[in-house]
């Protein structure tokens, strides 16, 4: 949507093309057709809650405006592509993406996040390194996470997690339901995850390009019916 609200003539001249390659007697049907290839092919994870809501300080930043939480989640967010579920849990826009992780397997040091205390434990600290804008925060327990949404970072700053207020917990023994159970113990934290949007390019040139492509090919097309 990006593209076609900044591009708006590049975007009429795509969906022209569009028509005229594939014969369609309608702009709509043409743009129908576009805006599915726009869309391209993620498609957001069907996300369960566990029975415990994230409350405010699962996770907290020392610079930047705290604007939601949400989960916890049954699983495990970069197994699930949670970056595709962002604008639907957090009503955002454009693309996101997982830009760093902090965890064991990495001795909790990442290229712009790493954690400082508490490492494995139910709460601690850590360091955000060159990021503004917005940002998600993951924070992934045992077998749920939970999600926190900043705004208006202004660059490196300091951070906590307590996966007790973020809401992931282990399951109650010999309960049946959700793995992230209301009674089960709390659980040291697996990893924490920040994600960031990808700066959106305007792709006018391109654009032109495969307009200028399909039109070449709908000349051809017609030629080819009056010989």
């Amino acid at each position: 949507m990006y593209f076609i609200a900044r591009h708006r003539r590049g975007a009429q001249l795509l969906c022209i093309g569009v028509r005229e390659m594939f014969g369609f007697k309608t702009l709509a049907a043409a743009a129908f057709v576009f805006g599915t290839m726009v869309a391209g092919s993620a498609v957001a994870s069907t996300l369960v809650y566990g029975e415990v809501p994230c409350q405010t300080g699962g996770v907290t930043l020392a610079s930047g405006v705290y604007e939601d939480c949400d989960g916890a989640f049954l699983g495990n967010d970069s197994n699930l592509g949670f970056e595709d579920d962002i604008n639907s849990v957090f009503s955002t826009t454009g693309t996101w993406e997982e830009v760093d992780k902090a965890e064991d397997s990495n001795n909790w040091a990442g290229d712009v996040l790493t954690v400082t205390s508490g490492a494995g434990t139910t709460g601690g600290t850590f360091d955000l390194d060159g990021l503004t804008g917005d940002v998600v925060i993951v924070v992934k327990a045992a077998t749920c996470f939970s999600a926190y949404y900043f705004t208006g970072l202004t660059g490196d700053t300091t951070g906590s997690f307590d996966t007790n207020l973020a809401g992931v917990r282990t399951r109650e023994s010999g309960k049946d339901g959700a793995a992230c159970g209301d009674e089960g113990s709390v659980p040291g934290v697996s990893h924490l995850t920040v994600y960031a949007p990808i700066a959106a390019v305007p792709l006018p040139a391109a654009g032109l390009m495969l307009a200028f492509g399909l039109g070449g090919l709908s000349i051809m097309r017609r030629r080819r019916r009056a010989a």
